[in-house]
C-alpha cells in the first residue's frame, strides 16, 4: 500500500487520507496527460455553480469538463452533478460539454454508465453530457467512445 499523506501533491480543496482520492486524482492527471496536446487550456476543479467539475479543458475552442466517477458514491450524486451543470448552462449560457468517465470493474461501468445514461435522456440535452470508460477515453483521447443518451457513439470532434 502507498503512504496518501507523504510525498504527494494535494490540491488545498482535497481532503487527505483516502486512498479512494488518490486514485480519482491519478484519473484527473491521466486526463491531463491524454489531452496536452489538444488542449488549449486545461482546469483542475473549476467552478460549476454550486459543485466543481473534476476537470476541464478549452479544446477546438469549446469548454469540456471531466467527472471521474470511480463507482464509490451513490448513483444520485451524479445524477445532482447533472442537475448542477444544466443549472450552470443555463444561467451562464456557456455552451459546453460534461463527459463522466467511469472507472473500476467492468460490470460496475456499464451499470453505472446505463443508469446514468437513462437519467439523461430525460434531460434532452443531445451530446451536452456523454459517459466512457476511463481507460479506453485515456488510451484513444479522439477516438468514438463518448456514449450519448441516444445511445449514439461519438468522438470529441464530432461532438463539437
Amino acid at each position: 500500500m502507498f503512504d496518501t499523506e507523504k510525498d504527494w501533491f494535494h490540491l488545498n480543496s482535497t481532503p487527505r487520507k483516502y486512498a479512494t482520492r488518490y486514485h480519482h486524482e491519478v484519473a484527473g492527471a491521466d486526463l491531463f496527460v491524454a489531452y496536452f496536446n489538444y488542449a488549449s487550456k486545461w482546469f483542475v476543479e473549476y467552478k460549476v455553480k454550486d459543485d466543481r467539475a473534476d476537470r476541464g479543458m478549452d479544446i477546438f475552442d469549446k469548454l469540456i469538463f471531466f467527472e471521474n466517477d470511480m463507482g464509490t458514491e451513490n448513483i444520485q450524486v451524479l445524477f445532482d452533478k447533472v442537475e448542477n451543470a444544466i443549472s450552470y448552462t443555463e444561467e451562464t449560457k456557456k455552451r459546453c460539454y460534461f463527459i463522466y468517465t467511469f472507472s473500476g470493474d467492468q460490470k460496475k461501468i456499464e451499470e453505472r454508465g446505463k443508469k446514468l445514461l437513462l437519467y439523461l435522456a430525460n434531460k434532452r440535452r443531445g451530446d451536452q453530457f456523454t459517459v466512457t470508460n476511463h481507460s479506453r477515453l485515456i488510451s484513444d483521447p479522439l477516438g468514438e467512445m463518448l456514449v450519448n443518451p441516444k445511445g449514439e457513439i461519438k468522438s470529441l470532434s464530432t461532438l463539437l
